[in-house]
């Protein structure tokens, strides 16, 4: 088993917005709430880079909810984060070279970060 590099460690949030959160099946928002919050001092702690990605919902503007602070987001084209071309370049731009994608997503074309970070081609 490889052991991971604490410098290739990065954290991406995702559906952290109040409506989706409230909406959970599993855990109540206190308690996602809760984790986060202890996730986000940790990666204060540690200087982890912390990247966030939103879906829109509709006619209201995207926003987090209040345990993530004033940490910055994007909004996804895509429904998968990890196909999302605006995410792999903000996860490539933190200079980690861990990445959670295998391969490249055919549909990022040549200038994905990501990829060219990893050494892949798309397609």
């Amino acid at each position: 088993m490889n052991k991971a590099n604490f410098n290739d460690i990065q954290i991406l949030l995702v559906e952290m917005q109040p409506s989706i959160v409230a909406s959970s099946a599993t855990q109540s928002a206190a308690a996602i709430g809760d984790a986060v919050s202890a996730l986000m001092r940790i990666a204060d702690a540690l200087a982890i880079p912390v990247t966030a990605s939103v879906v829109p919902l509709g006619e209201e503007a995207p926003c987090l909810i209040e345990q993530l602070g004033s940490i910055s987001f994007f909004v996804r084209r895509t429904i998968s984060v990890l196909n999302d071309k605006a995410c792999c370049t903000c996860l490539a731009n933190n200079r980690r070279s861990g990445c959670v994608k295998r391969d490249c997503d055919p549909t990022h074309g040549a200038g994905c970060e990501t990829c060219r970070l990893r050494g892949l081609s798309p397609g």
